[in-house]
């Protein structure tokens, strides 16, 4: 891996702190009725229920939870394989790039063709996203990836998937099995499916019947003989979203699962867990807490039910509660941020439109003249002038290349006024090389340029002052208080030091008094000029 320079933060601001700009904001998203108190109270935002303008046709399935990572995976995988032999459209959702190249190798040794949607290869997101509707397409995606785009199917998708369950049915009475039962989650679908079994002829006797949680259409082959061999099928059609994990936030889990059945079309959700996953293992739950247990068509022991929906829908309300306390102590520490930023922004607009520049410099230099006269002789106090005299003297001579020997002996009363002389002198030998607006323009490009490369500094040092007040402090009221009181003191410094630093660049700019060669004048555009506000 080659070495690269430590990442800069050039400017931030929060998703609060972005939306406050606005003097009207508005938003749709079909998992905000969750959370409307929090953006009720972040935002003040109400937050209104649209009903679809379609019939919901999507089924979302009872989580299964195994007792291994293991048997989920593999039990996620037979789900694939028979999805994709009547070709119907997978999309599994992960939480991370690292589980997503996990799932992605175990279909790739099982012989599964799938396309890889993540962080890491998001430029191909819009091949991928319009390949994951057609016909028998597996897509393995992180729940970020691909969002806010509708995954549309393949046109006559839903009677493709038809024609191959009625091939399917065929295949299996022809191999000896006497009763096919389909299990359909919707009278919808019951019905395709009874017209394809139809259109099919096929010459054996079809029931239709609600069992209560959807309609079983049961196939007899004509031989009475073969009955004693029966096959169970699961019916669906769209596009079938699996989630590989549940996570802490249900919202998450429910924009996985509005991936499918969008716009009134048939789709499916279900969710694959296993109690060697985050949210179930760092709870320490009690596995008889959880539900019975029974097994799968491999064999494999799951758990299923109303105990298991219960718990999960318990603790990702606890975990729902601790994130949104976590990002409530969060939003307190970036108002404090923000409020600084938001006042050196303005400040760095009104000094990049400013009028009377002269004005500005003069008050910059007053503020260093004063800065100076404390620092050499505090509170006006002379206790060794000589020692006190030369580090002035060292310190002019040095950053501005101007010699303070005629202020020797000068009343301390008036060395402030007599330093703002000699600076403003200093400057004005470096105006004479740039005529017109030229030292204008001159001056606040180098102003803005030196603000902004300490604000980067800045904002480094606010954000590790806040990692360390949340690792070394208890949480309470007292840290915030702290840290707002050292961010502030640490924003009168960084206001300090753009001074410190600007002054002796303008006062040494190439072009000066040095004799050098002067730089070819650069006109800013109003384009620019733009950009940089």
């Amino acid at each position: 891996v080659p070495v690269q320079p430590e990442h800069e933060v050039l400017g931030q601001i929060s998703v609060r702190g972005y939306i406050s700009q606005y003097a009207i904001v508005s938003g749709m998203t079909g998992t905000a009725i969750s959370s409307k108190s929090e953006f009720k109270r972040t935002y003040g935002l109400n937050v209104t229920s649209v009903a679809p303008s379609n019939r919901v046709k999507r089924t979302d399935l009872a989580p299964r939870m195994y007792f291994s990572k293991r048997d989920k995976f593999e039990a996620m995988l037979d789900e694939v394989a028979f999805c994709q032999r009547v070709g119907r459209p997978v999309l599994i959702g992960t939480h991370s790039i690292d589980e997503c190249d996990a799932i992605s190798r175990l279909l790739t040794s099982s012989g599964i063709d799938h396309n890889l949607l993540n962080a890491a290869n998001d430029l191909e997101e819009e091949r991928i996203v319009h390949e994951a509707g057609l016909l028998g397409s597996v897509t393995v995606a992180t729940d970020m990836a691909g969002r806010g785009t509708d995954i549309v199917l393949e046109a006559g998708l839903d009677a493709q998937i038809t024609r191959n369950y009625v091939r399917l049915i065929s295949g299996l009475l022809d191999d000896g099995v006497g009763v096919v039962t389909l299990n359909c989650p919707t009278n919808d679908a019951a019905g395709m499916l009874l017209t394809a079994i139809g259109a099919d002829d096929l010459s054996d006797s079809v029931v239709a019947f609600n069992n209560g949680l959807g309609t079983e259409v049961v196939v007899r082959a004509n031989d009475v003989s073969k009955h004693e061999r029966t096959f169970n099928l699961s019916f669906g059609l769209g596009l079938f979203v699996i989630g590989a994990e549940a996570s802490d936030n249900p919202r998450v889990d429910r924009q996985l699962m509005g991936r499918s059945g969008r716009q009134g079309a048939f789709g499916a959700s279900q969710f694959f867990l296993s109690s060697e996953d985050t949210l179930f293992k760092d709870a320490g739950l009690a596995s008889s807490s959880l539900g019975d247990t029974r097994p799968d068509a491999a064999g494999r022991i799951f758990r299923e039910g109303l105990q298991l929906n219960r718990n999960l829908e318990k603790l990702q309300k606890e975990a729902g509660k601790n994130a949104e306390a976590r990002r409530a102590r969060i939003e307190e520490y970036t108002r404090v941020f923000e409020a600084q930023s938001f006042a050196y922004y303005s400040r760095r607009k009104e000094i990049l439109c400013i009028e009377d520049f002269q004005a500005f410099l003069d008050s910059l230099v007053e503020t260093k003249a004063e800065q100076l006269t404390q620092k050499y002789f505090p509170e006006m106090l002379v206790d060794d002038y000589p020692r006190q005299f030369a580090g002035l003297s060292e310190e002019l001579d040095l950053d501005y290349n101007a010699s303070a020997s005629s202020l020797r002996g000068t009343d301390i009363n008036g060395l402030e006024e007599e330093i703002v002389e000699l600076l403003n002198e200093r400057m004005d030998r470096t105006r004479e090389n740039y005529p017109g607006d030229e030292f204008k323009k001159l001056g606040i490009l180098l102003y803005l340029q030196t603000a902004d490369e300490i604000w980067k500094d800045h904002i480094a040092y606010i954000q590790n002052l806040i990692l360390s007040t949340q690792l070394c402090g208890d949480h309470g009221r007292g840290d915030m208080a702290g840290f707002t009181i050292i961010s502030f003191e640490s924003y009168g410094l960084f206001q300090t030091r753009i001074v410190d630093s600007y002054l002796p660049k303008l006062a040494g700019f190439p072009g000066g008094p040095s004799g050098g060669p002067q730089p070819p004048r650069v006109e800013l555009s109003q384009d620019v000029l733009r950009i940089l506000v």
